[in-house]
C-alpha cells in the first residue's frame, strides 16, 4: 500500500523553505523601497542646492567659479612671474635661508655674510620674477586655468608654482631686511599675503591647504623681521591690514561646494573614475 501521508519532518522543511523564501522577498522588497527613498531623497537635496545658485556637476561648478568679465586676471600676471622664476641648478645645497639647506638664526640675531651676499644674488637673479609677483599681488581678481569640469581629473599646477613664488617673496622679505629697508621688506610680505589670498576662492580643499602654507609661512617671516627692523607706523598699518585680510578670507565655504559637486559625480559615474586618480 502507498503511503501518501507526508512525514513531519518533511512538513517542517517545507515551512522553513517557504519562509525563508517570504523573508528574502520581504526584505529585497524593503531595501528597494529603502534605495528608492534615499534616491528620491538625495534628487530633492540635489534640486534644492541648485535652486539656491550651488552648482552640483562637475560641468556646473568650472561656470560657476568665475570672475568679473571685465576684471583684471592676475592669474597671467601670476602665470609669467612662474615662468620667468631662475631656480639655482645647486638651489637645495646653496646656503640661501628659505630655498637652501641654510636655516634662519634666532630673530634677532643676523645672518652671516656669505649667506647673506648668496641671498642678494638669487633675489637678483630673480628681479623680473619679484616685480610681477608684485604686480599680480596688486590685482584684486583671480581665477587660474583649471577646468574643474574634468572632475578628479582636473589638474592644478599651479599650487606647486604659488607656493614657490610666496617663498621667493619671503627671502626678499628677509634680505630688505638684512639690508635695513623696512619699506622693501613690509611690501614683500604684504605681497606674499596677497598671493596667498589667491586661492581664497578656488574651489578645492587642496588649495586652501596650500594656501594656509602660504600664509603660515609668511607669518613666520614677519615674526622674525619685525624683530628686526624698525617698521613706521604707516607700514605696520599696512602689515596689520594684510594679516586680518587673510583671517578675513579664511571661509573655506567655496571649497565644500566644490568638494561636494566632486563627490556627486563619482557617486553618479562610480564605475568611470580611476580609484587611483586622487
Amino acid at each position: 500500500m502507498q503511503d501518501n501521508d507526508t512525514s513531519p519532518g518533511k512538513r517542517r522543511r517545507v515551512t522553513v523553505f517557504r519562509v525563508m523564501i517570504i523573508l528574502f522577498v520581504v526584505g529585497a522588497a524593503a531595501f528597494t523601497v529603502f534605495r528608492l527613498s534615499l534616491r528620491s531623497k538625495l534628487k530633492s537635496r540635489i534640486a534644492a542646492i541648485r535652486a539656491a545658485g550651488y552648482p552640483v556637476t562637475c560641468t556646473e561648478l568650472d561656470k560657476w567659479y568665475t570672475i568679473p568679465e571685465d576684471a583684471e586676471n592676475a592669474a597671467y600676471t601670476l602665470s609669467a612671474a612662474f615662468s620667468c622664476i631662475q631656480e639655482w641648478d645647486n638651489a637645495d645645497s646653496e646656503p640661501i635661508p628659505l630655498i637652501g639647506r641654510a636655516e634662519l638664526p634666532p630673530r634677532t640675531e643676523s645672518l652671516a655674510e656669505e649667506i647673506k651676499a648668496l641671498t642678494a644674488e638669487y633675489i637678483a637673479d630673480n628681479n623680473e620674477a619679484l616685480e610681477f609677483l608684485h604686480a599680480g599681488a596688486a590685482i584684486e581678481n583671480y581665477r587660474y586655468p583649471v577646468d574643474f569640469s574634468a572632475g578628479h581629473e582636473a589638474l592644478f599646477p599651479d599650487l606647486i608654482n604659488l607656493k614657490q613664488a610666496v617663498r621667493l617673496l619671503n627671502v626678499e622679505a628677509v634680505s630688505h631686511s638684512e639690508n635695513n629697508n623696512p619699506r622693501l621688506s613690509a611690501r614683500s610680505l604684504i605681497s606674499g599675503f596677497a598671493i596667498s589670498r589667491c586661492l581664497a576662492k578656488e574651489p578645492m580643499l587642496v588649495s586652501h591647504l596650500t594656501r594656509t602654507a602660504c600664509q603660515a609661512l609668511t607669518v613666520s617671516t614677519l615674526e622674525r623681521i619685525i624683530n628686526r627692523t624698525d617698521f613706521q607706523d604707516e607700514q605696520l598699518v599696512e602689515l596689520s591690514r594684510a594679516i586680518v585680510d587673510a583671517e578675513d578670507r579664511l571661509n573655506i565655504s567655496h571649497a565644500l561646494v566644490g568638494e561636494r559637486c566632486m563627490t556627486l559625480d563619482i557617486l553618479k559615474n562610480p564605475a568611470s573614475k580611476n580609484p587611483d586618480i586622487s
